[in-house]
């Protein structure tokens, strides 16, 4: 196996390596060892690093689990168990944030500008489109509330049967009122053309 040199001390940890120490304290195969010469923290650093970041109840927990697990420590495992145990613990290189030798490929830092970038786009996208249909459905209902109302309040002295064709006009003094007379047949003022359905509900035929 190759050395790897430990990460320097003066390299603060971010987020993701964090995680991964935290991931290898838990696991009972790996010694503190595998993590100090990955990450250059000692078992007491490791421990402070857990204690800061665990719950008060976790942090006891995984205490009394590291005390008692003999492979947590190189000096206390048997001779059979391999350094790395772990399968993703073998990939050692995945876990520094740079090369570790001049053969190594170029590490390709994800641009987290640009997938932000294209994440938010993408969900606006989608949202606009919902929001551009939610709103022409509350305008056509706002539509039908206002046809209805227009309707209703209109005059007419017949109980309009379902199914049938409806005018709406507006007389001389301002009063509007439905009839069976097409706008063709005289000279009113022509307000909407509108047919009554089985819910009782007036479908508007052309724009007022």
């Amino acid at each position: 196996m190759k050395s790897i040199a430990p990460l320097p001390e003066s390299t603060p940890l971010n987020e993701a390596q964090i995680d991964r120490i935290i991931e290898m304290a838990w696991e009972d195969r790996t010694p503190f060892d595998a993590i100090r010469f990955q990450f250059g923290l000692a078992e007491a650093d490791v421990k402070a690093l857990m204690k800061k970041e665990l719950k008060f109840k976790s942090y006891t927990l995984w205490r009394e689990r590291v005390e008692n697990c003999k492979t947590k420590h190189a000096a206390k495992r048997s001779t059979d168990i391999d350094r790395f145990k772990c399968s993703r613990q073998r990939a050692i290189s995945s876990n520094m944030p740079y090369s570790t030798n001049v053969g190594a490929p170029a590490i390709r830092i994800d641009d987290l500008v640009s997938w932000k970038s294209r994440g938010i786009t993408s969900v606006n996208k989608e949202l606009t489109a919902k929001f551009d249909e939610l709103k022409q459905q509350y305008e056509s209902l706002l539509r039908e509330y206002e046809c209805n109302e227009l309707v209703y309040n209109s005059k007419f002295s017949f109980e309009p049967v379902v199914g049938e064709t409806y005018h709406l006009y507006r007389s001389a003094n301002g009063t509007n009122f439905l009839s069976l007379i097409s706008p063709a047949e005289w000279n009113k003022e022509h307000l909407g053309t509108f047919k009554l359905n089985s819910d009782k509900k007036w479908i508007e035929l052309n724009q007022l």
